[in-house]
């Protein structure tokens, strides 16, 4: 996969310098993420995407090298540990009960994690290039968060279709609550390893061990709640499509086949069951809880 330079456009200058400081020397972590009483001081330079042309103003071909090793892997694992880290950002989740209620911390937090830029950039290739690889397998088993233009649009419409038509038709809908943060990472490796195997590898180099998750407070304090241990990370630009992958082939998949007369329809973890009769629904539902 060949990186060129209007793909890198987004690079920061910043994190660039400081990435082949450390490739140098191979001691990533202690020179970006210094620990002090507590407290560990971040570099806001190295998730953010101002001064777009510094980056490649200042070295062009060397940061296409850079960019290249990156997206093939060829970098330490002190690198890709470092690029594996991300940025917090917490968003409050609606009333489940009332949409039209303004979200609320009562309703919990849906944890956002922004990945150094230098890895979103190198990601986007093999966003684009395995959504479309896996488009065709995903809509087979009703997901249409992924691969489809308007994806999200897609089961509402159906659905209004369905019960226009057939009034009397049964719909049930499921949320798994916090399923892209609790996904086994095992599982995860297992399923992407037979189904794709790029984002096998892509998985296995930033999400192979635990990871930091920094979040700055009102009072300017950087910390690190907790590490990143299971499931994928909502801000990856590949997380949305491996949810979607393992969960389709891992629970859908298996759904439709046991349950025949009920159409799975899917956007990410947000799944709808309909059927023709209470009879054929209640089985689906059952096994898909």
């Amino acid at each position: 996969m060949n990186i060129h330079q209007h793909q890198i456009k987004n690079v920061l200058f910043d994190c660039f310098k400081r990435l082949f400081a450390i490739v140098r020397d191979r001691n990533l972590v202690p020179q970006l993420f210094q620990h002090r009483h507590g407290k560990f001081l971040v570099h806001d330079a190295v998730f953010h995407n101002e001064h777009l042309q510094l980056a490649l103003a200042s070295s062009g071909p060397n940061l296409a090298l850079v960019l290249q090793a990156v997206s093939q892997y060829r970098v330490p694992r002190a690198v890709r540990r470092f690029l594996a880290t991300v940025r917090l950002m917490g968003f409050l989740k609606p009333d489940p009960d009332n949409p039209l209620a303004a979200p609320s911390i009562d309703n919990s937090v849906r944890p956002i994690g922004i990945p150094p830029c230098l890895r979103r950039v190198t990601s986007r290739p093999l966003a684009t290039e395995a959504t479309e690889q896996m488009a065709r397998e995903l809509v087979r088993y009703g997901q249409f968060g992924c691969g489809v233009t308007a994806g999200v649009e897609v089961p509402p419409r159906i659905m209004q279709a369905i019960l226009e038509a057939e009034p009397l038709t049964c719909v049930d809908s499921e949320d798994c609550c916090n399923a892209f943060n609790t996904l086994s990472r095992k599982t995860i490796a297992r399923c992407l390893k037979e189904a794709n195997y790029s984002l096998y590898l892509y998985f296995l180099a930033y999400y192979d061990a635990p990871s930091f998750q920094f979040f700055r407070l009102a009072t300017g304090q950087v910390i690190c709640p907790a590490l990143s241990g299971t499931g994928v990370t909502q801000g990856d630009n590949l997380g949305a499509l491996i949810f979607d992958v393992v969960y389709t082939l891992e629970v859908l998949k298996p759904l439709c086949a046991r349950c025949p007369d009920a159409v799975v329809l899917a956007i990410h973890d947000d799944t709808y069951l309909v059927a023709a009769a209470a009879a054929d629904l209640s089985p689906a539902s059952a096994a898909l809880v």
